[in-house]
C-alpha cells in the first residue's frame, strides 16, 4: 500500500498546472487538415471542405509521433485513427522518446504532429520557470511559444491528467507528509525517482 502525496497550491509545478493534452503540429498545408481533430466546433467545416474531392483528396500525408509511455501510445493511436477515418494517409511512429527528444524529431521534420501536455511543454521545451495561473493560461502560453517556432497547437482535449508523488505510509507518517511542500524541510535527504521530466516537473 502506498500513500499518495497530492500537490497543493503552494507547490504546484508548471507541469501540473494546466496539463491539458493537445496536439502540436507544424504550420503549413497540414494545419488545415488537422484542425478537425482538435475540437468538434471546427471539424465539420474543415473536414467537409477537405473531403470535397473524395476521401483523402487534397489532404497531406501525416507522420505522427508519440512519447515512450503507454498513455502517449494510446493518444498517438487515437489521433492516427481519427485522421485515417477522415481520409488522411497516416504513419505513426510510436515510442519516439521524452518531450525533449520528440520535440527535436518534430522540429527536424521527422514527424509533423505529436500529442503533448501544455505544462510539460512549457517546462521541458520552453524551459519556463514561472508558473501559469490557470489551465487556460498554460495553454495560451504554450501555444504562443509554439507559434514563435513556426508551429501551432490544436484545441486542448476535454480530459487531462495530473501527477502525484507516492511514498510508503511509514515514511509519510514519520516526516508528517501531506503535500509536496512538506518535503522541503527534508532537503537533500529526499531521493526522488521518476520519469525523465520529473526533475523539472516537481519543484519542492
Amino acid at each position: 500500500m502506498r500513500s499518495w502525496l497530492m500537490p497543493d497550491s503552494r507547490s504546484r509545478s508548471v507541469r501540473e498546472i494546466g496539463r491539458g493534452i493537445v496536439a502540436l503540429l507544424s504550420v503549413g498545408a497540414v494545419v488545415f487538415g488537422l484542425a478537425a481533430c482538435g475540437s468538434s466546433s471546427s471539424s465539420s467545416s474543415s473536414s467537409s471542405t477537405a473531403a470535397s474531392g473524395g476521401p483523402g483528396a487534397g489532404k497531406p500525408a501525416v507522420t505522427i509521433g508519440d512519447k515512450n509511455f503507454p498513455e502517449e501510445n494510446i493518444l498517438g493511436e487515437l489521433y492516427a485513427q481519427a485522421l485515417k477515418a477522415k481520409g488522411y494517409k497516416v504513419t505513426l511512429k510510436p515510442n519516439v522518446g521524452s518531450s525533449e527528444i520528440i520535440y527535436k524529431a518534430f522540429t527536424s521534420g521527422q514527424i509533423q504532429m505529436y500529442p503533448e501536455y501544455t505544462g510539460v511543454f512549457l517546462s521541458a521545451v520552453a524551459e519556463q520557470t514561472k508558473l501559469p495561473t490557470s489551465a487556460a493560461e498554460a495553454y495560451k502560453q504554450a501555444k504562443a511559444f509554439a507559434e514563435t517556432k513556426g508551429a501551432t497547437m490544436l484545441a486542448y482535449t476535454p480530459f487531462y491528467d495530473s501527477d502525484a508523488l507516492a511514498t510508503l505510509p511509514a515514511y509519510a507518517s514519520e516526516h508528517k507528509l501531506k503535500s509536496v511542500a512538506d518535503l522541503k524541510p527534508l532537503g537533500s535527504k529526499v531521493i526522488l525517482g521518476g520519469a525523465p521530466n520529473s526533475r523539472r516537473a516537481f519543484r519542492v
